[in-house]
């Protein structure tokens, strides 16, 4: 085997591990971000940074009890955000962000609507949501709304109870006229194996 041969079977198994092992997560002690939506740097600075498209980056970071998400958009397009997260402890859970907030358990058969949503009832976690702040029906959408760059989420390490997790998240148009940005981009809703596999540090 050639210096060639053996560097593309380097990159080759390279590729293959990166596919099936578990991202690990930077660990920062006593976090203290702020979830309002406005992303600050030093808050986020010391994440896993993963870029999904060049609108859309999102931000990876987690202390002894939280794992905290961030997704900033800037396509100028007003967003609200469907994370699921699975693992053998608890199955599958949605957690949405819009101008609510709200849960769910995910079973075998699943769609925006089923099961339904219990609004306000997100235990164990927390994340801005988007505010009205002009009921002025001559305004359109964007400038009824508070200012915000994307979505910030605190997750109590109690509730995802597992190392080993998988991410899915769904970036959606309130208006329904742009496309869903989803990451991981080749993923599909009912497949978890190609979820983004993170790996948490949980005693």
């Amino acid at each position: 085997m050639n210096i060639f041969q053996k560097h593309i079977a380097l990159i080759s198994l390279t590729l293959l591990v990166s596919c099936n092992d578990f991202n690990e997560i930077p660990l920062k002690s006593n976090m203290d971000i702020q979830i309002d939506g406005l992303l600050r740097e030093k808050d986020w600075e010391d994440s896993k940074i993963v870029t999904v498209t060049p609108s859309t980056t999102l931000f990876y970071i987690e202390d002894e009890v939280n794992l905290f998400i961030g997704i900033r958009n800037t396509d100028s397009i007003n967003r609200y955000i469907d994370l699921y997260i699975n693992n053998d402890s608890i199955g599958t859970i949605n957690l949405h962000a819009s101008m609510q907030l709200g849960e769910r358990v995910l079973g075998d058969h699943w769609n925006d609507t089923i099961p339904t949503w219990n609004w306000g009832n997100n235990k164990n976690w927390i994340s801005n949501n988007v505010e009205i702040v002009n009921h002025n029906e001559n305004m359109s959408f964007k400038e009824s709304i508070a200012s915000y760059e994307g979505f910030e989420f605190k997750i109590s390490k109690q509730k995802i109870k597992s190392k080993k997790n998988r991410i899915r998240i769904e970036i959606k148009d309130f208006l329904g006229e742009a496309q869903d940005i989803v990451y991981p981009l080749d993923s599909e809703r009912n497949t978890t194996e190609n979820w983004n596999p993170i790996l948490l540090k949980v005693k």
